[in-house]
């Protein structure tokens, strides 16, 4: 074997070394950058559930049957308001289902109910924490895997 076959047999031993390298950094990067969408989602997901489950509770907290610090029509007008919001922000974040979902719990029919049983929740020295049936329509959404 003369000098230039070596020359050429170790550039090409080195080309495929480099041909390699680039390929596990490409497919590193294309897994971080899975992961990353992956993470930024879950925390858009559990920021949109805080928010959810804190209107419930503060509104839940509202005594109906005494009247308002504010007009029961100025309450009602937001509700409206954050109920369209969260439907339309359910359907990006976690489908249609979910949306659905809040559309029909939101409901003006479901919404004294719903805000009865949260203030049951309020009762005694215990947290409050969203009712059962709310959080298990979320959790697929907001396990980590």
């Amino acid at each position: 074997m003369d000098r230039k076959e070596e020359k050429m047999s170790l550039l090409d031993i080195l080309s495929g070394l480099l041909s390699v390298a680039v390929l596990v950094i490409s497919y590193l990067q294309w897994h971080l950058a899975k992961r990353k969408r992956k993470d930024d989602l879950f925390k858009l997901r559990y920021e949109f559930y805080k928010k959810i489950t804190e209107y419930i509770k503060d509104a839940s907290l509202i005594d109906h049957t005494k009247g308002y610090e504010y007009p029961f029509e100025v309450f009602w007008e937001y509700h409206i308001e954050f109920v369209e919001n969260i439907i339309i922000e359910a359907k990006f974040l976690f489908g249609i289902n979910i949306a659905n979902y809040l559309r029909e719990y939101m409901d003006d029919s479901n919404l004294k109910s719903t805000f009865k049983k949260c203030k049951l929740q309020h009762e005694g020295d215990f947290p409050w924490i969203p009712p059962l049936e709310f959080t298990k329509q979320f959790e697929k959404y907001l396990t980590l895997k």
